[in-house]
């Protein structure tokens, strides 16, 4: 399996180069490296190891050229790109649920007095919220004017880590836009295929729309064409609170449907297709599929794979699946490194690998008679393998852990696998009046079945774990353990890697117990005053008006995955306000620069742009224009 360590070499020189280790001492250890080889190739003992030192050394310094060239540094100030109208090229316009448009800019120039000067090209996002008509499209040229800021994480607890995700698309700036911040200047045409994909995409989003509307909408397009942009956040967190987020994430299992259901329409028609002309059909159906949900990373790795796997059967030659599984990584990771880096690319993967070296040893714990038995015990084999890699990672980036996974997998397998069918069914005969009439009726009837089976498994006493919280080495060092005790021949090295992680999973479990016992006050980063307090179990939340709780229970919601708890919200009006907390007095003043909580050490919000005094005084997060004042959430124990 060569390119499993071949992989592992690029992947090692990535992750070098994205800590910012200097080409200096990179190319010292290189040639160290290599004189340490060239020693050992005369020496007739370490001669096989001297061939694997360089053939190592060679895809590690692939690994951080590759990202190193691809992410190269640009130095530009918010100053530099207020002060003048910036040139950009939209890439993508995508709406979000709050009624936002992003606009996705890749920066060509500035537009300084009379005269464009070019800059490096750099990605930009614009937040705009105005009529559908007048916004811009794709491959616009516009020049925008307005105030950039630099994207951070806001710094409340559980809170989805925004800077790093855009960070991996080259983006780190961004600006609310009106209507007026913008001139339209020129189009760029897409290439032939790009404009076609464009119009299929928009064709097939708009035979969606024209039939379905809501939450089913929402489903549909995000499990048929990967366009989640339509999900509310009440879908998402039940999709999440019950292990069934993946699903709608077009990935190997919707491209597994979609090639099952391609290669049974291929066989109705084997008296006029031969067989290899069948499989190259579908091979490039498949990526026809890929081209129309966005080639996303998932989805990039999936059809990658699974045309390897088909397009291997021309020849007649065995494969080995993780070979494959880790080429298709190798080939996505040297046309995109920053792909190493998104969530859903490590967990799609892990869940692959975990099905390659766990599940034939949990398939065959047991046997049964029935085949209806033998197809349900492969099922959870299947969700079982795939949890056991993904969870430390899954643990880590959500915080959380769904108990019933088990169960909703199974059922989101079946459920799944009918809608992906049902829907491509629809969309193929949405022209034909009865027919359509009748199969958009069963896709309801299948999402409406969704919804509530996952409703169902949600609504389950202790449906959801909370509060697990640990670094990314942490969860790192538990997946390696995974793998040797999975790959491992001798029993004393299997033993000791379980007895490993079982100290590991104890200590985040302790961890865990921790936070859930901790008591303290928490003042929120938000655009409006909303502080925490927290004490056995019971979290408190003081906010200025009714009007204004929506926006703070979505900041809940992420701070409940770390502290759960029950919830009472108080809203508070302007005044002054005395009482204990932990045998402790405090006093809230609610006034026009929002609030502040004084005692031993005082916390405060306040939005302003006067001299504040900093004397024993924690200040959060929206003071403009002052230094040292701290721009995150705060967190004291008490």
């Amino acid at each position: 399996m060569p390119f499993v360590f071949i992989t592992l070499l690029l992947i090692c020189g990535i992750v070098v180069a994205r800590n910012g280790i200097s080409i200096q001492l990179v190319e010292l250890s290189l040639f160290f490296w290599i004189l340490i080889s060239f020693i050992w190739l005369y020496i007739e003992k370490t001669r096989e190891i001297a061939i694997s030192l360089i053939f190592g050394g060679s895809f590690f310094f692939l690994g951080y050229l590759v990202f190193s060239l691809d992410n190269e540094t640009i130095h530009t100030s918010e100053q530099e790109l207020c002060n003048h109208t910036q040139i950009v090229h939209i890439q993508e316009v995508r709406k979000s649920e709050s009624g936002w448009t992003r606009l996705k800019c890749n920066r060509i120039g500035s537009w300084i007095g009379d005269s464009v000067v070019s800059a490096p090209k750099e990605g930009l996002l614009l937040m705009t919220r105005f009529e559908e008509d007048i916004v811009p499209r794709n491959g616009d040229v516009v020049g925008v004017k307005c105030e950039f800021e630099k994207i951070s994480n806001p710094g409340n607890p559980g809170e989805f880590d925004v800077e790093s995700y855009w960070k991996n698309k080259r983006i780190s700036f961004q600006a609310f836009a009106d209507k007026e911040s913008y001139i339209f200047l020129d189009k760029i045409e897409s290439s032939f295929l790009g404009d076609r994909v464009d119009q299929v995409h928009d064709f097939l989003t708009k035979t969606l729309e024209d039939k379905f509307e809501g939450e089913e909408l929402g489903i549909i397009k995000a499990m048929i064409l990967g366009d989640k942009s339509s999900l509310d956040s009440e879908v998402r967190s039940l999709f999440s609170d019950t292990g069934a987020m993946h699903v709608l994430a077009v990935s190997g299992l919707h491209v597994g449907i979609v090639m099952v259901i391609l290669m049974t329409i291929m066989s109705w028609f084997s008296k006029w297709i031969k067989r290899n002309t069948a499989i190259i059909l579908v091979t490039c159906m498949l990526w026809g599929y890929a081209l129309i949900t966005g080639f996303s990373p998932s989805v990039l790795r999936s059809v990658f794979m699974f045309s390897i796997l088909i397009l291997s059967q021309l020849s007649g030659r065995q494969n080995v699946p993780l070979n494959t599984l880790f080429l298709s990584a190798f080939v996505l990771l040297l046309i995109e490194p920053n792909f190493l880096f998104d969530p859903g690319f490590q967990l799609s993967y892990l869940a692959m690998i975990g099905i390659f070296l766990l599940y034939p040893k949990i398939e065959a714990l047991f046997e049964f008679r029935f085949k209806w038995m033998d197809y349900l015990w492969k099922g959870i084999a299947v969700g079982l393998a795939a949890q056991i890699f993904t969870t430390p990672l899954s643990l880590h980036y959500f915080h959380q852990f769904p108990n019933y996974f088990v169960l909703s997998n199974l059922g989101m397998m079946l459920l799944s696998g009918l809608l992906l069918g049902v829907g491509i069914a629809f969309l193929v005969l949405a022209r034909v009046p009865v027919i359509a009439a009748i199969v958009s009726t069963s896709l309801l009837l299948v999402v409406s079945v969704t919804i509530y089976f996952l409703q169902f498994i949600q609504e389950l006493p202790g449906a959801v774990a909370y509060g697990f919280y640990f670094q990314i080495w942490a969860a790192i060092g538990l997946i390696i353990l995974v793998v040797f005790a999975s790959v491992a021949s001798s029993k004393m090295y299997k033993m000791a890697s379980i007895i490993l992680i079982i100290f590991g999973f104890a200590a985040i479990q302790f961890s865990r117990w921790e936070k859930l016992n901790s008591d303290h006050i928490t003042v929120f980063n938000s655009s409006r005053p909303f502080i925490l307090l927290r004490k056995g179990g019971i979290n408190i939340g003081l906010y200025n008006s009714e009007d204004e709780l929506t926006k703070h229970l979505k900041l809940y919601d992420n701070y409940r995955k770390i502290y759960p708890g029950r919830f009472y919200p108080i809203p508070v009006p302007k005044g002054r306000y005395s009482f204990s907390f932990n045998n402790k007095s405090f006093e809230l003043i609610n006034d026009k620069n929002g609030f502040l909580l004084k005692g031993d050490i005082s916390l405060g919000f306040a939005k302003t742009t006067h001299s504040i005094s900093l004397s024993n005084v924690v200040y959060a997060p929206w003071i403009q224009k002052q230094k040292g004042i701290r721009q995150s959430a705060v967190v004291l124990a008490y």
